[in-house]
């Protein structure tokens, strides 16, 4: 690409007229998560986004906004003509539980976010466009999914366990409104249960678990891998956490804990993504909420 003026481009000199490389210094904000062309479970999800790289420590406001993709539409198509499910601007969080009074996500829908940063009243951008899908739990009837449904109703409802050897103690405290809260207000202070281990699922259950820095969770071991392969990544940051020990892992269901309480990098207040990926190239995941005891 050439840069200059009519009179500079007739000039021999090779720096004006040599080609250059330019380079995009556009900074905007990205979607974590629902991730794109996902599909979620949980009628009130959390929207996670992260905020634009370089901002410099300026005071930085979201505007979110949600539709519902109709048949035949783009998500860019949707965005811009479908009245809006969420459309709320001036956030400072780069967060936002669903609520409870907005519309109800609809069982099979289709829908499309997108969120835009502001500074000082000066734009810094808007983020890609990302489409999930949005499926009710008792839905899910097709026979590859069986197992899957049965943990992730133990994940909902941890009261009633698939296998009581995946709960230290019973019966157990009500960690589903435990973990919907912290979503909802994860700056409130609430009595914490953090024995309970959610099992891994292909889909998540899109509630986000307490952890006071060991990660517990069930998983259960289908391609009889001997050692597990995961990551657990730092949402609002998109970086993965390093020095993860390593886990031995048995055929069938196997309970775990991962401690990392003296690893610097987990930080209050902040979300984690647990991602397992067996030898056949299955992932697994589930979502953490780190808060001191």
């Amino acid at each position: 690409m050439w840069v200059g003026s009519y009179a500079q481009k007739a000039a021999t000199h090779s720096d004006i007229n040599s080609n250059k490389t330019v380079i995009n210094n556009t900074f905007h904000p990205q979607l974590a998560y629902p991730e794109n062309e996902s599909t979620i479970v949980v009628t009130n999800p959390v929207f996670i986004w992260l905020p634009p790289p370089n901002s410099g420590g300026t005071m930085i406001t979201y505007a979110i906004r949600l539709v519902k993709v109709l048949s035949g539409q783009t998500p860019q198509e949707a965005l811009f003509q479908n009245p809006p499910l969420l459309n709320l601007g001036g956030l400072t969080n780069t967060f936002l539980s669903y609520p409870v009074d907005a519309p109800p996500l609809e069982n099979n829908g289709q829908y499309a976010w997108q969120v835009a940063a502001s500074s000082a009243g000066k734009g810094l951008g808007e983020a890609d466009i990302n489409l999930f899908h949005f499926q009710q739990p008792n839905s899910i009837n097709n026979e590859s999914n069986k197992n899957n449904n049965k943990r992730l109703t133990m994940a909902n409802d941890p009261q009633k366990p698939e296998n009581s050897e995946l709960s230290d103690n019973a019966p157990q405290k009500n960690t589903k409104n435990q973990t919907a809260n912290i979503a909802q207000n994860p700056n409130k202070k609430q009595a914490a249960n953090f024995d309970v281990y959610p099992v891994a699922s292909v889909v998540s259950d899109g509630h986000f678990y307490l952890t006071s820095g060991i990660i517990k969770f069930a998983y259960i071991n289908k391609a009889n891998d001997k050692k597990l392969t995961y990551s657990i990544r730092r949402l609002d940051k998109n970086e993965n956490l390093n020095s993860l020990p390593e886990l031995n892992i048995s055929p069938g269901t196997n309970k775990l804990a991962i401690n990392l309480q003296r690893n610097d990098e987990m930080e209050q207040g902040k979300y984690y993504d647990l991602e397992i990926t067996d030898s056949k190239g299955q992932a697994y995941k589930l979502l953490y909420y780190y808060v001191t005891q």
